[in-house]
């Protein structure tokens, strides 16, 4: 998905302007290629990942730590080479930040971002595992919650319960996933994962089901994120993980 050259926000399909500044479709994907730009886009980006990801109010300490550490010395190489060949210049600003962030900001962190995830950058979809990838993204070892990989081992009633209430697979869609959310156990409410697509029950909510290749909005809003306009809710640290993981399988 490509973002607005002048906000850059996701633009939407087949849009004909940007809906979030207005920008005309013409203007909205013109990229400037000046090294002074693309480098304003990273700043841009890092200060948005600081405050979904983290607190924004500690977006100064990240500055400093750009300033003190290794990665601002080859910085403006790596402008000038960008300036020279974009290619997915998008993608490759947000790898920046997020390396930038798990390898030099550690302990500026209030969420923590595995450090695992880097292995992801600038891979082959048709070579990675999805299953695996999702795994190391989310880190389901550092939750308390009940995952279910191997549906097998899953309580019949348990798993009766996801796919009456939630969990809508095509016929022959690889499930990789369950997560059980539900207060009492009972798999009424949480999250699956598919090789196709992400299926959820929040309480008080009607089911929900994205695929992957319609992601568009991905956002957080306080302790919960929006994926395509729908609420969607784990936990505090799993939800920042969610969303960096639904923001990986957007570009796949």
């Amino acid at each position: 998905m490509e973002n607005c050259a002048h906000c850059h926000k996701p633009l939407l399909k087949n849009a004909r302007f940007c809906h979030h500044c207005g920008a005309r479709l013409e203007e909205a994907k013109k990229i400037s290629a000046g090294p002074q730009e693309i480098a304003n886009r990273f700043f841009v980006l890092l200060k948005q990942m600081v405050r979904e990801e983290q607190d924004e109010s500690s977006y100064e300490k990240y500055l400093q730590r750009f300033r003190e550490s290794e990665f601002s010395q080859s910085f403006d190489t790596r402008m000038e080479q960008l300036a020279q060949n974009p290619g997915s210049l998008d993608e490759t600003l947000e790898e920046m930040c997020d390396f930038f962030m798990i390898r030099h900001c550690r302990d500026l962190h209030v969420n923590p971002i595995p450090e695992i995830i880097l292995r992801y950058q600038q891979t082959d979809p048709a070579k990675t595992d999805l299953y695996h990838m999702m795994m190391d993204y989310l880190q389901f070892s550092e939750e308390a919650d009940t995952v279910y990989s191997n549906l097998l081992d899953m309580p019949v009633d348990k798993l009766r319960n996801a796919s009456q209430a939630f969990l809508f697979p095509q016929k022959n869609e690889r499930i990789f996933f369950i997560c059980d959310l539900s207060l009492l156990g009972s798999c009424k409410e949480g999250f699956a994962m598919t090789e196709k697509a992400l299926y959820w029950k929040a309480p008080l909510e009607k089911p929900r089901a994205v695929f992957y290749a319609n992601l568009e909005e991905i956002a957080r809003e306080k302790e919960w994120i929006r994926i395509n306009g729908y609420f969607f809710n784990a936990r505090k640290t799993l939800n920042i993980r969610m969303l960096k993981l639904l923001r990986k399988l957007r570009r796949y």
